[in-house]
């Protein structure tokens, strides 16, 4: 099990990342979160050598410039970061982007909640299901 869950998440909305800010600081106090609003910069923070390396990655498939599912491609193509779990956190719920995302080998894909009760129960699961049972690939 791990002792620290650190997220990446991906999302351009202001309100969206607040909102699970909020969620997760209510859910996992200790959770590192770390927000980023483009593909460009989910890129970056996820190249940087030695750098933060997230846990788990929430990504939102509408981004300024490349898409998510850029990333989601970015990703699993890498050999040192296809084993980081990506959820897709997207408001989309069309049936082509959920079978697109699961292509590329996204480990998952949650519709977003309509309100902040949505994001705590959300948020909440998402850490008793991290912490609790899945045990993640080691690091170097």
């Amino acid at each position: 099990m791990n002792s620290l869950l650190r997220i990446l998440q991906v999302e351009d909305s202001p309100e969206d990342q607040m909102m699970t800010a909020e969620a997760l600081s209510e859910a996992s106090p200790s959770t590192e979160l770390r927000s980023v609003s483009t593909s460009k910069e989910a890129i970056a923070v996820l190249g940087e050598k030695n750098g933060w390396r997230p846990n788990i990655i929430l990504l939102d498939l509408s981004l300024p410039g490349d898409s998510g599912f850029g990333v989601l491609q970015s990703i699993k193509s890498q050999p040192d970061l296809k084993t980081l779990m990506v959820i897709v956190f997207s408001s989309s719920k069309a049936e082509v982007d959920i079978n697109r995302a699961y292509e590329l080998q996204a480990n998952g894909y949650i519709p977003k909640p309509a309100d902040f009760e949505g994001y705590r129960g959300l948020m909440g699961l998402l850490k008793e299901f991290e912490l609790a049972h899945v045990q993640l690939p080691f690091r170097c």
